[in-house]
């Protein structure tokens, strides 16, 4: 039986996050799904369709990434790191435009506590795929299990 290494945190954190914005990915298939149903002719279909296709596409991304960093496969550390850098893409471009937003409401500018916050939620954010990518212990964490087919324990 091989050595185990202990997972890096930056894998914990990062499955863990994996798994919170495939959660975000299910909300809109929740929705969706019983409009469809409900309303029938009174909503375009094609619209509804192409949410569910999105949707459903996006949270199998998360979900193999999450399963593949689980069972200590390369394509999970790979397809991790490029769903959270997807995933702050998109927290990115909602800053701006809700920065936008309540720039053109004179009542309500963002304080500089907010913007002192998102700028530090998104360095972290941008050190957890660094170190998910670029990691010294990270790497010998994926590459342990490489050699080793999962079917085969317990076979000795």
């Amino acid at each position: 039986m091989a050595i185990k290494l202990k997972r890096p945190t930056s894998v914990w954190v990062a499955q863990v996050l994996l798994f919170v914005f495939g959660l975000v990915f299910v909300a809109p298939l929740v929705v969706t799904v019983p409009t469809l149903v409900i309303r029938g002719a009174e909503t375009p279909l094609f619209g509804v369709l192409l949410v569910i296709v999105v949707d459903a596409i996006v949270l199998s991304l998360f979900a193999a990434a999450f399963w593949g960093m689980f069972r200590r496969r390369q394509y999970g550390r790979w397809l991790g790191a490029a769903m959270l850098l997807l995933a702050f893409v998109l927290m990115t471009v909602g800053q701006i435009f809700r920065m936008g937003e309540t720039a053109e409401s004179p009542t309500s500018p963002p304080s500089a506590a907010t913007i002192g916050a998102e700028v530090l939620i998104a360095i972290l954010f941008l050190l957890l795929i660094y170190s998910l990518v670029f990691g010294k212990q990270v790497p010998a964490f994926f590459a342990a299990d490489e050699s080793e087919d999962p079917s085969s324990e317990g076979h000795n």
